[in-house]
């Protein structure tokens, strides 16, 4: 897909998040070089076209009073895994949901962030999707540190040259 120079820059100064102001696409816009109005309009047209999926917020979940977290990994058979990503992605203790191809040595295909106010909580969730799926094949590895947590860096000025 091409992106026009302006779609670049704004996507890039998207990477470093939008600032915590009254009005954050006006200082966006300041610092692509764009009037606020044409960064809305750009924005816009990459979810219409599917390069951008959302913007949003991000918050510390241990502010948000769930400071535990696990990564839960299910053995789902495949006829039900996109169903069971499904609902399993709708949970409010959910923050990611990923289906991964299993191997023999490591039969789990879907696997789930779960967040609580402790691992007592996480461990209820978990029993209680397991019940509600029909899958009792799950593990919970919990979080012991967070060692890095950043969002994609896309360098355009590497893909353009791969371009030429």
């Amino acid at each position: 897909m091409d992106l026009s120079k302006s779609e670049k820059r704004l996507i890039s100064a998207l990477e470093s998040g939008l600032e915590a102001v009254e009005c954050p696409f006006e200082s966006l816009a300041a610092r692509v070089g764009l009037g606020r109005d044409e960064v809305i309009a750009l924005l816009i047209d990459l979810r219409r076209r599917g390069v951008l999926r959302r913007i949003s917020a991000i918050l510390s979940a241990g502010a948000a009073g769930k400071p535990a977290a696990a990564l839960v990994a299910w053995r789902v058979s495949r006829e039900r895994l996109c169903d069971a990503g499904r609902s399993l992605a709708r949970e409010d203790s959910v923050s990611h949901c990923i289906a991964r191809k299993s191997s023999a040595r490591w039969p789990y295909n879907l696997y789930t962030m779960m967040h609580g106010a402790d691992m007592a909580a996480i461990r209820e969730k978990a029993a209680a999707a397991s019940r509600e799926l029909g899958v009792e094949d799950y593990i919970i590895m919990e979080t012991i540190e967070e060692l890095k947590k950043t969002p994609p860096v896309y360098d355009f000025v590497a893909l353009d040259a791969e371009d030429s």
